[in-house]
Parts: structure tokens; sequence; C-alpha cells
């Protein structure tokens, strides 16, 4: 028993203790209870001192029904699913809501100020990235054997030949296995021979599934193809026979990277077009085949005239949903203008053999608009357009565990640091998102001020810091970036261990593109994803994302082009009144 005297100094320095962690006694104690359960949770928690453990050293039993006792004695042992701080909101794998039941969300209460502190995680240890992304689609049968069944044994152990039953020649073949490739992924068993045969595609699958080789692959070939045939003929200078645009420079210079590298020692010429750049001066080669460019740089050469398109035969729309929003899609709208783009074949019309005249096009990206068709109907004939997409498309990620942390706004910066140190001390790179420029600048320099080394990487940057900025990070020079949503589309981030949602993406497709930067062909095993939650506005999409997994359904809205959408409703609204 203290003396009288002293229990006031000890209730001041406890309340300054309780203050400094920012968090109420009571989530104090929940959370130390819930970690007690939770013993083998491996991504980052918030520590905190159990506040009653002074005066009961009993941890508090959670209250359960029955109906919950029983159905977690059947998984008794297995991982949730969804594991949260209060266990009686997890979720395993089989568990099913009946069709009136009210499904639980351990985000419900999470606009109420006394949540914070509380969290949830899901996928915590369920799949191996290559699982996602590997096995799950049938190659096709060799020629003349299509009514023999291939086991699954023989076609994984056959890799070598695997990419020639998809129709890619022997001299792609050994240049794919110098750089590793051998075995194709999901997607480029289903997109590679669609492609091959001239029709216009929509490529659709999850973030880092392997989609550039998808549509490359079948590109070069034709490309190549088409050169042989023309023999020696003189041909325009700069005018390319495959273009592909993209929404960044970023992702211009990832996708010309494994151009060159796919090019080595063939009879090819590759060229990126980029802005800003010291050598984006430098003139077209007399003769270049493929041209790789950002959007709006690709427009100002084509009004210099720098660029002749007579010759393309390919175009390549990556990231299309981005380059379909309001603010590109009168740019690809007059790009597409400029050429005459292939049309879907009318059978009567046709003799065997005979090719439809114009050029093939594919849309690729990781989300795609439900009215994609609808913004390019006029140019693209609907009927040619062959959708191509993997079992996952539009999934929460699988492959990689999230933490969905709630914290006061107060707080986040406090979060953010101790993330940020844990990492530091286990040296992982860790990629963190804001969704404005001015958050990621202050982002970057509170880690400075705190002694961790970040970098920033926004359109404010300027060019001059900006270039080749995302491959110092990725060679290791730093493992700290702060950014915004720039750099969540496309660009191959396999060393990155972490990601941080600083700020939670207000719309379905940000966030697919966003975590997908782990979980991909070649990621570790040991990569995670923290979002942290403040704001009203971002736990909506919380409890959105959380009732998808647990009722084991794709997310819905998946738009990129959402300020269009809402002017769309907007002005149809106005019209009816």
């Amino acid at each position: 028993m203290l003396p009288q005297i002293l229990r006031p100094v000890v209730k001041i320095s406890y309340a300054i203790k309780t203050r400094h962690l920012q968090l109420p006694s009571v989530l104090a104690q929940n959370l130390n209870l819930s970690l007690q359960h939770h013993a083998h949770f491996t991504m980052y928690k918030p520590h905190v001192r159990d506040t009653k453990a002074r005066n009961n050293s009993k941890p508090r039993r959670v209250n359960l029904s029955n109906k919950l006792r029983e159905e977690f004695a059947k998984h008794r042992g297995k991982t949730p699913v969804i594991q949260c701080k209060r266990m009686e909101f997890n979720f395993y794998e089989g568990m099913k809501y009946g069709k009136f039941d009210v499904v639980p969300l351990a985000s419900k209460a999470w606009m109420h100020p006394g949540s914070n502190g509380d969290f949830f995680s899901l996928y915590e240890n369920y799949m191996d990235p290559n699982d996602l992304h590997f096995g799950n689609s049938r190659l096709p049968k060799p020629p003349g054997l299509e009514s023999f069944i291939v086991p699954p044994s023989v076609e994984s152990d056959n890799e070598t030949s695997a990419f020639s039953l998809l129709g890619i020649k022997d001299n792609l073949i050994q240049i794919l296995k110098k750089e590793g490739v051998t075995q194709p992924a999901d997607i480029q068993v289903e997109a590679i021979p669609p492609i091959l045969e001239g029709k216009n595609c929509v490529v659709s699958a999850h973030t880092g599934c392997g989609k550039t080789l998808a549509y490359i692959l079948p590109m070069l070939q034709k490309v190549l193809d088409s050169n042989t045939k023309e023999g020696n003929i003189e041909v325009p200078h700069e005018s390319p026979k495959a273009i592909i645009l993209t929404p960044s420079r970023e992702l211009t210079y990832q996708i010309y990277e494994v151009l060159q590298k796919l090019t080595a020692g063939l009879p090819l010429s590759c060229r990126a077009v980029v802005g800003g750049y010291a050598n984006d001066g430098k003139e077209f080669p007399e003769v270049v085949d493929i041209v790789v460019a950002s959007l709006g740089t690709f427009q100002k050469k084509l009004n210099k005239g720098a660029l002749n398109l007579q010759r393309v035969q390919y175009i390549v729309l990556d990231e299309a949903d981005q380059l379909a929003d309001d603010q590109n899609r009168s740019i690809v709208r007059w790009i597409l203008r400029q050429v005459q783009i292939k049309q879907a074949p009318d059978e009567k019309d046709l003799f065997p053999g005979m090719d439809t005249v114009g050029s093939q096009i594919v849309l690729a990206s990781a989300t795609m608009p439900t009215n994609l068709e609808s913004l390019f109907g006029d140019l693209v004939d609907v009927q040619s357009l062959e959708r191509v997409c993997t079992t996952h498309l539009h999934n929460v990620l699988k492959s990689a565990p999230q933490l969905f942390l709630k914290v006061g706004k107060t707080n986040k910066g406090k979060a953010l640091v101790d993330l940020v140190e844990k990492d530091v001390k286990h040296k992982r790179p860790v990629l963190i998102f804001s969704n404005t420029v001015k958050t990621a600048d202050w982002v970057s320099f509170q880690l400075n001020d705190c002694g961790f080394p970040c970098k920033n990487l926004t359109s404010n940057v300027p060019t001059a810091i900006r270039q080749h900025l995302f491959q110092r990070f990725q060679e290791g020079e730093f493992d700290i970036l702060s950014t915004t949503p720039m750099v969540a589309r496309g660009l191959d981030t396999v060393r990155v261990k972490h990601i941080i949602n600083f700020d939670f993406p207000l719309y379905v497709s940000e966030y697919i593109h966003q975590i997908g930067r782990v979980g991909r062909i070649g990621s570790s095993k040991s990569c995670h994803i923290t979002n942290i939650i403040a704001h009203p506005r971002e736990v909506e999409l919380v409890r959105k994302i959380e009732l998808s997994v647990r009722l084991n359904q794709k997310l819905d809205a998946v738009n990129a082009n959402i300020p269009g959408i809402i002017r769309h409703r907007r002005e149809k609204a106005e019209e009816q009144f």
C-alpha cells in the first residue's frame, strides 16, 4: 500500500505515460489482452501497457455466444483469414453467413473516436505470391494432340517448351531463358494466343502477374515476322510498327528496359519517348520499330511531325483505365484517330488466311472500368474486343498480409514513425503512399527529421532530381520512398517489402494498385501492407473491403475515372428536371 502522499504522484505519472502513448486506458487494456491471443501476429502492432495489470493479473475473458464458440471450435489451430483485435470478429476459411444474417464487421464502429487503437489483419501467412500467378491456367495442347490430356505435372515439368505451346518462337524463348523466365504466368497463358492471332484484346489481371510480357512477346514476334516479309525494302524514317503508350515517364522507362533485354541480338530498334529529361532532344534513329512513350510527350512529337504513324500495326494502352480518364481521354482519342483500328471481322467476307485491315489494339490494366467500351465505342469496334482476365481480378490481394489500423487523426504521425523505425531496424525497403503531393512532402520531411533517410517522388519534384529516382530506389541506394499514387501504376517493385498507406485510398481502383506493389511475381514472402485509417471517409472503403472478404466476393465500383463518372451522373440527373 502506497503512502497517501505518494498516490497523486503515481496518478500524475500514469496520466503522463498514457498521454504519451496517446491511447485511452481501456483501449490499452483491450489491445494488450488481444495480443495475448495473437502471439504469432508478425506485423506491426501498437505496443501499449496493460493499465489494469497492476490490480488484476488475470486476463479478461472475452464473452462469446455459444454459436460463435461452436464455430471457432471447428477451426481450432487454423490461421484466420480475418484476424481481429476483438477475437469474436475473427473469420476463418469456410465460414458462411446465412441469407438473412447480419454480417459482423470489425470496422463497423470505426466511425466513433473510441475505436482508435482497434485493428484487424487479412490473409496473414495465407498464400505464396507465385501460387497466385502460376498454375491456375492450363497450357494449350501440342499441335496434332488436341485430344490428348496433358497431366498438370507434365505441364509444369516441361518448362522449356511451355512458351512454344503458346506460339512463341525459339529465338524469343532462348532470350527468355537467359533472363530466367522459363514458365509462363497465368495471364500469359491466356493472353498470348489471342494476341498472336491478331485479335483486339482487353487484358485485365491482378497487379504484378506478368501483363507486360503477355503483350510484349507476341508484339515482338509479329514485328519480326513483318520485317522478314518486307525484306530490304526502303521504309519511311521515324515510322514505328508498334506503339506502347503509358501514363508516366517512370513506367515508360521500365517497359523500355524490358524491351532492351528482349531485343538484345535481334534486328529490332526501340526508342523511349518521355518529356523533361535532357536526352529527350535526341533525334529518332532513321528506322525505328517500337516506340514506348508517355502520353503527353507522344502527342507533342506527333504535333511536331517527328513521328509517322502510317506503318503502325500494333498499339498498346498500358494502364488503360488511367489513359481513359477525363484528363487523358481526349488525347488518346486524338491519337487513335491518326491510325485505322482493326474492326471485328465478318466471317462471310473473309476467306481462309485473310486478315482484317487495320492496327491491332491491346488495352492492359489491373482494373478495368465497366464503361471502357463506351469511351472508345466510336473508334474501336466493341465486338472486336476479346476480354482476357484471370480469376483473381478485382479480388482483395491474398499473397501479402494486410493490417488495417484505426488511429486518431493526431496519432497518424506517431504510428508512421513506429512503422518506419521497425522497417529500418530490419532493413526492409518501404514505400509510403499519400493521397496528395503536400502530404507526401510532409511525410518525407518528418521522417528525415526523425533520422530516417527518406526520398520524395511526386510530380512537384524538379526534373533534375526526379530523373531515375525510382531506379535508384530499386537499386538499393536508399530504402524509404514517400510518394503519391503516381507510383502505384505498373511499376515493378519486387524489392519493396512493406507498403504503408499513410493516407488510405478513397477509391477501389487506387487501393488495388497501391497494395499491388507487393505480392508480385518475384516478391519476397515476407512482404506486408499496413493501412493507417483515421478519417470517416476512409472507413467507408475499409468496410467494403472487409465485407467482400467475409462474403468471398469481388470488389465492386472499380473505376479510375471517378470524377468523370460523378459529373456524368450529375448531368444525367439535371436532364431529368
